[in-house]
């Protein structure tokens, strides 16, 4: 029993879990950063290029010389 409650403490004292929790709590942020970044931007670009579409609906190409 004093095996497994030295190891329960040394993990306690130990910060290489918090640094590890800490890193991923940041990767999870850069994640949902660039998740909501993706779809406000995916809107944006689509609206410009409907937009650019619309305007060229009615050109027309003229002939080769």
């Amino acid at each position: 029993m004093t095996k497994i409650k030295r190891a329960l403490a040394n993990l306690m004292i130990r910060e290489e879990g918090a640094v590890f929790t800490e890193y991923g709590l940041l990767l999870l942020l850069v994640v949902i950063a660039i998740a909501v970044g993706g779809v406000t931007l995916g809107d944006n670009i689509t609206t410009f290029l409907n937009n650019v579409g619309g305007f060229f609906t009615g050109a027309t190409i003229p002939a080769a010389p």
